[in-house]
């Protein structure tokens, strides 16, 4: 009955998202609705999309919807993995959004789980240099120490990727601990 109920659910968020439409990106200075291709416009029920900076940030908008959506139906937020393995944690830690984040680990998401290369959002949220998502991940007792499949923890991570501001967050919580989110 939950699955069902689940799919339900996702069926309906998709209507909703308008994943089947032809929806623009409102900063986009396209028109909204489906992109007028050699003087007709397109019929298809996917956009056509000729920037894929745009698509990706379609799918991003998309992804952070669906978070946010399974956090409001009091869904398992654990259930879905995304590209890579990925489960939302991950995705939202690799967006740096703080406040998702804390919603998510306050609907249980699973603080450490892994991806397929074997990285947890700590590696994630440091390798693309949001140090305020790494001291919240680490604040809420990620594991530092952890290694991905290339044999990198997340300070290695943040060291090769040249973010030293998260660096310094985690050479602090290594020395000092809870300390520095006071």
């Amino acid at each position: 009955m939950k699955k069902v109920l689940n799919l339900l659910l996702i069926s309906v968020f998709l209507v909703i998202v308008g994943q089947y439409a032809c929806a623009m990106d409102s900063g986009s200075k396209r028109t909204k609705g489906c992109i007028k291709k050699s003087g007709v416009l397109s019929r298809s029920l996917k956009p056509v999309l000729f920037d894929p900076e745009l698509e990706k940030r379609l799918e991003i908008k998309r992804n952070l919807k669906l978070v946010t959506f399974y956090i409001e139906h009091n869904q398992d937020v654990n259930e879905i993995k995304l590209r890579d393995g990925r489960s939302f944690l991950h995705f939202v830690a690799a967006c740096g959004d703080v406040i998702l984040v804390e919603r998510l680990l306050r609907a249980n998401a699973v603080l450490d789980a892994v991806d397929e290369h074997g990285q947890t959002a700590l590696h994630v949220a440091a390798e693309c240099g949001y140090a305020d998502v790494v001291k919240l991940l680490l604040y809420k007792g990620a594991r530092f120490d952890l290694v991905d499949m290339n044999g990198f923890t997340s300070l290695k991570l943040a060291e090769y990727k040249g973010h030293p501001d998260v660096v310094a967050v985690i050479l602090d919580w290594q020395i000092n601990g809870m300390a520095i989110i006071k």
